[in-house]
């Protein structure tokens, strides 16, 4: 009771003023977690980067909302100590890192579980920033997630880091192509986000790297493992460049005309990178930049491919490149 008592004062716009609707609702809802089995676990993640036409914009267990103007304010108030001080949305829910506040929306991943063995977070708020960026959404952010159970007073109250890039560009996102993200989020092994265990997770982690970045010469080394991951064996010692590039035009290309300009494309990035690793020339800011958007691009095609076609061998890559 003294925890739903701090949230009905936490919620309230004034001390001097009653919130019946408010009460009647956090009674109900200590009620349905008293008679219920189960519990829903929740992790919020404050993005900017995305919006969408309709809110809530709901697909399975992803939600995205907009942030409450309470929400926004406690974001962006700085003198906010780093804490979790309830135990959903509302003042306090995220922790405060810096000014100004860039997040707009939030996304929220909901698990049901029993009321006596509440599991972990698990990894699909992270897949799910994987997947969006594969996608070419700049899903952007401090990255401070915020935890807790539905119905009733939480059972626990905490968050956790998610791995954002700080600043990029806004696009909207449709309920369609949410979908197609939620699908794709089911493919992503968990290795890819943590302790990768082969080369196929190896790609996707490098991306997810590189797209999290704020150095783009660091974002470029990271696109380019993650080619060089699906693309080339684990031990050859022929001429890479033109290994990487040949596969990559075949395996994306839909005609010569393509493949003549993604095989050149890749080489190109390839030259930077190789010039920024070996520090053999200097490179001016707009090569590396526009050489960091073209790696982006291309890994995040054969990823998407890779993941909803299957991952090719290097037999199947060679022969795609001799038909």
């Amino acid at each position: 009771m003294e925890q739903v008592l701090q949230e009905y004062l936490d919620r309230i716009a004034a001390l001097d003023q009653s919130d019946n609707e408010l009460a009647e609702s956090l009674a109900s809802g200590l009620l349905d977690l008293v008679e219920g089995d189960s519990v829903t676990h929740v992790t919020a993640l404050p993005v900017g980067g995305i919006r969408f036409a309709q809110d809530p914009t709901t697909v399975q267990d992803v939600s995205f909302r907009k942030l409450s103007g309470l929400e926004l304010g406690h974001l962006a108030d700085a003198r906010s100590s780093y804490i979790w001080s309830v135990p959903r949305p509302g003042p306090g829910a995220f922790p405060i890192i810096f000014e100004p506040v860039s997040e707009r929306w939030v996304m929220e991943v909901r698990k049901k579980c029993p009321k006596d063995k509440q599991p972990m977070a698990g990894l699909l708020p992270e897949k799910m920033v994987l997947v969006l960026e594969l996608l070419g959404f700049d899903v952007f952010g401090r990255g401070h997630s915020a935890t807790w159970t539905e119905p009733g007073p939480s059972f626990s109250i905490g968050g956790g880091r998610i791995r954002l890039p700080r600043k990029g560009s806004t696009r909207s996102c449709s309920q369609k192509q949410l979908v197609h993200a939620r699908a794709v989020a089911d493919r992503i092994p968990d290795g890819a986000i943590v302790r990768s265990g082969n080369r196929n997770e190896v790609a996707l982690h490098r991306f997810l790297l590189g797209s999290t970045e704020g150095n783009q010469e660091d974002a470029i080394i990271d696109y380019v493992t993650a080619l060089e991951a699906l693309l080339l064996p684990e031990k050859f010692e022929g001429e890479l460049r033109f290994r990487l590039a040949l596969f990559g035009a075949h395996l994306l290309g839909n005609d010569a005309a393509e493949r003549g300009k993604l095989y050149h494309e890749i080489r190109a990035i390839y030259d930077v990178r190789s010039a920024i690793v070996h520090g053999t020339k200097p490179q001016k800011a707009e090569t590396v930049s526009k050489a960091a958007q073209s790696a982006r691009a291309i890994s995040s095609r054969l990823l998407l491919y890779c993941l909803e076609n299957g991952w090719p061998t290097q037999d199947e890559l060679r022969d795609i490149a001799l038909a």
